[in-house]
């Protein structure tokens, strides 16, 4: 089901390309929660994506078994055998070297905090290597699986910075 949900995605940017009242050199991905997997992988598939921003889910496949928290997410979230060729981190640095800005809440259980630590460092290795550690960032928030002002601000002036 995910893999249609990120072929819908893609085929939307097809659209969203081709129209004349869109600047393609200023489209983004935004998302929140289920919404920030998709961001990530429609940046990670599509070099159309100039920035992406995840908010609340930059989630470790590995770290989500190891503290028994697969229920946390929908059965869509998962894609048989894809921890078996790559990690969250190895999609992410697919968007390298373009804007990518992570939000996450230190109190997410959707988001174990071991993970994203691996992760960022992972990530933040792929943007050393492309020469563009200026475009990445991860930014956290003492909240669980939720969107606030502070994070929505932080989202606004990276999209003002990169677009």
């Amino acid at each position: 089901m995910w893999a249609w949900m990120v072929f819908d995605s893609l085929r939307a940017l097809d659209y969203l390309a081709a129209r004349e009242d869109v600047v393609s050199s200023r489209i983004a991905t935004v998302g929140m929660s289920m919404g920030s997997s998709m961001a990530q992988w429609v940046a990670a598939l599509d070099e159309r994506v100039k920035v992406c921003i995840d908010i609340c889910c930059l989630t470790n496949y590995d770290e989500l078994v190891a503290e028994n928290r697969l229920d946390y997410h929908g059965i869509y979230y998962y894609i048989p055998g894809f921890r078996k060729k790559f990690t969250t981190a190895q999609l992410n640095a697919l968007i390298a070297p373009r804007p990518h800005l992570s939000l996450i809440g230190t109190s997410d259980p959707l988001t174990p905090l071991r993970g994203v630590d691996r992760d960022e460092a992972e990530i933040r290795d792929a943007y050393v290597r492309a020469n563009a550690e200026h475009n990445w960032a991860l930014l956290r928030y003492p909240v669980g699986h939720t969107e606030t002002h502070e994070m929505r601000f932080d989202a606004m002036q990276f999209l003002k910075k990169h677009l």
